[in-house]
């Protein structure tokens, strides 16, 4: 199964940079729509920000509330780290893949491993994209291993810093890093209801398209839903006509790369 988390991490670092691009053309003053206290967080890319001591000072304002909690929406685990390699935000998706301590880890605020081989080379990209230097790697993609039952994690470390602009346009803060974690062993919240409005699926239909992509065939969902193979290939048949598809393939990846996707791990 094709996974479309990538273009969530996309988003993410676009909504950073479109930041960056604009105060960078706005003169000396904060964008106002924004306010004060989430221009600074989103400067420092941050959406969360903690005092020195570690204690969390939550939000600054409502607005950048709404900035984390669209975070929360996404199926893709994001982690933000300030310049002095502490975790500064964690989404909600991250959160639940820290807190079951298998693999990756929060220890002391900084990111950690069950391996002392990955936790060095994680710290040593970390260390890269936190101080974006001129030649450094533009991002590092690693493995991270879990207990034998479970798949390793997927991770991606770049640099929060705007690349798209000159560096004589960026504004001078401290650089940081995102982590954007995948994993293959959680479920994409989708929910057929959503599907359903937007396909125009009968329930049935839904529950099939939902089944699909999340990566079970005919026969496991025939199994599950104690319906005939047959019955679920004329649902298959109806579905392809209604979202314009012809290939289960084609069907997985329009639903991975639509709306549907967004908000279901979090509702």
């Amino acid at each position: 199964m094709t996974d479309r988390r990538g273009d969530q991490a996309s988003l993410v670092i676009h909504l950073h940079e479109t930041y960056m691009e604009e105060r960078a053309t706005a003169g000396p003053s904060p964008l106002t729509r924004f306010g004060p206290g989430v221009a600074d967080a989103l400067e420092h890319g941050m959406m969360h920000a903690k005092d020195d001591d570690g204690a969390a000072r939550g939000p600054a304002d409502s607005a950048c509330a709404r900035l984390g909690a669209v975070l929360d929406l996404l199926s893709l685990g994001i982690i933000l780290i300030d310049e002095r390699m502490k975790v500064v935000f964690v989404n909600r998706c991250a959160a639940t893949i820290l807190a079951a301590r298998d693999g990756l880890m929060e220890s002391g605020e900084r990111l950690s491993t069950a391996s002392i081989r990955e936790t060095s080379t994680l710290n040593e990209y970390l260390s890269n994209a936190a101080a974006d230097h001129e030649g450094a790697e533009p991002a590092g993609a690693m493995t991270v291993s879990r207990s034998a039952s479970r798949r390793p994690l997927s991770l991606l470390v770049t640099s929060a810093r705007s690349r798209t602009m000159p560096a004589e346009a960026r504004m001078p803060v401290p650089t940081g890093a995102v982590v954007f974690i995948a994993d293959a062993d959680r479920p994409i919240g989708i929910h057929p209801e959503v599907l359903a409005r937007l396909y125009d699926l009968t329930p049935a239909e839904a529950i099939l398209a939902e089944g699909l992509a999340n990566g079970r065939d005919l026969n496991s969902l025939s199994g599950e839903l104690g319906v005939s193979r047959n019955t679920l290939r004329s649902q298959l048949q109806s579905v392809f006509s209604k979202t314009h598809t012809n290939r289960q393939a084609e069907l997985v990846k329009m639903i991975l790369t639509g709306p549907a996707v967004v908000g279901g791990n979090g509702l």
